[in-house]
């Protein structure tokens, strides 16, 4: 009898979908050659709040997995643990977020009639999901400085200063259920000139998924979480990679976080792709949930260009800004400065000759 609840634990384990401790702890490692400071941030969140609750058996930064180590206990009949595991997975471009795995697990090892005894074997018969969703939550506090899901989106629905904030709910609830192309639809019931979904409105059918994508990258936007809104664009940038507006998208979030270098390169690749959604008006400030914040970004860019004029990178987004904002001139002599560095540069030239055209 006393062999015979060893056995059924072990049997039950196996009908659950047993993980042994023995496999891989995640099969989305994280390695990095170049570590972003995105990448750290991320990190040392997770760090601090497993440490802040556990003992630490693992903490790989190289390949983002942090595992606590686990206190045994037992009763009459089996031992058991709980083992908590973080591990950093890529969501975007140089982003990371945070997977806690609370694994449940019995030791179900069978005992040998002669000879030497087997080793512990543990095997995961349950997950936690109630402590895995406040770690997780209280990680993404730590990391972001603010609590999950109690922001101010300022992404208002029409209807004056008492207008309710626009959810996620209902974003989904608004945007088109067949596959036809958004032609006049506007998901975020806002003008058209206040979100980068005017660049795809007349443009082919792309499904909803990447509208969806674009909407929800324009929330984040909205509210300053240009990290979400990186990932979104990139998102949808990776489904449909011949369609410019994500790449604009992104352009301008980087832009917004003041990485030039990426904001010129997604640039170059929505010229590359064609010209004619320059002819589109998007109001950039719009774009911000703050009056002054594309203001005081211009600003700073400025500021950068003076400082490091051979930042070419930083000139041609300085140029495009300039002539998104109406100012013709000054952009022609940041596009012409680039010019001059490299002749080649087949964006920039491009960028010119709308400039001109447009004279």
């Amino acid at each position: 009898m006393r062999f015979f609840v060893p056995a059924m634990l072990m049997l039950a384990a196996a009908l659950v979908g047993c993980t042994p401790l023995q496999n891989p702890p995640s099969e989305r490692t994280f390695p990095r050659s170049t570590i972003s400071p995105e990448y750290v941030k991320t990190w040392e969140a997770a760090n601090k709040i497993m440490q802040k609750h556990f003992m630490l058996r693992v903490a790989d930064m190289q390949h983002g997995v942090i595992v606590a180590e686990p206190e045994v206990g037992a009763n009459s009949l089996a031992k058991y643990r709980t083992r908590v595991e973080a591990q950093l997975v890529q969501t975007g471009p140089s982003l990371g977020d945070v997977e806690v795995r609370v694994m449940n697990e019995i030791e179900i090892s069978e005992p040998r009639m002669s000879g030497p005894q087997p080793r512990n074997y543990w095997a995961t018969v349950a997950f936690d999901k109630i402590l895995e969703a406040r770690l997780e939550n209280e990680i993404k506090k730590e990391r972001y400085g603010r609590t999950v899901w109690t922001l101010d989106y300022k992404y208002n629905k029409p209807g004056g200063t008492n207008a309710a904030p626009v959810k996620h709910s209902d974003l989904l609830k608004a945007l088109p259920k067949s596959s036809a192309a958004p032609a006049s639809s506007n998901p975020l019931s806002l003008a058209r000139d206040a979100t980068h979904l005017a660049l795809i409105e007349t443009r082919p059918s792309f499904g909803d998924r990447y509208t969806k994508m674009i909407a929800r990258g324009d929330l984040a936007f909205r509210r300053n979480d240009f990290d979400a809104a990186v990932i979104e664009y990139g998102t949808a940038a990776e489904e449909t990679p011949n369609e410019p507006a994500a790449h604009v998208a992104l352009s301008h979030a980087w832009f917004a976080q003041a990485r030039y270098d990426k904001s010129a390169h997604h640039l170059r690749k929505a010229l590359a792709l064609g010209t004619d959604w320059l002819k589109i008006k998007i109001d950039h400030a719009k774009l911000y949930g703050i009056p002054d914040a594309l203001d005081r970004r211009v600003s700073t860019l400025r500021q950068h260009v003076e400082k490091y004029p051979d930042d070419m990178a930083a000139r041609f987004v300085l140029g495009y800004i300039l002539m998104c904002r109406g100012d013709r001139e000054a952009s022609i002599a940041e596009i012409e400065a680039v010019l001059k560095k490299n002749p080649g540069d087949a964006a920039a030239r491009k960028l010119l000759d709308v400039l001109q055209r447009s004279a």
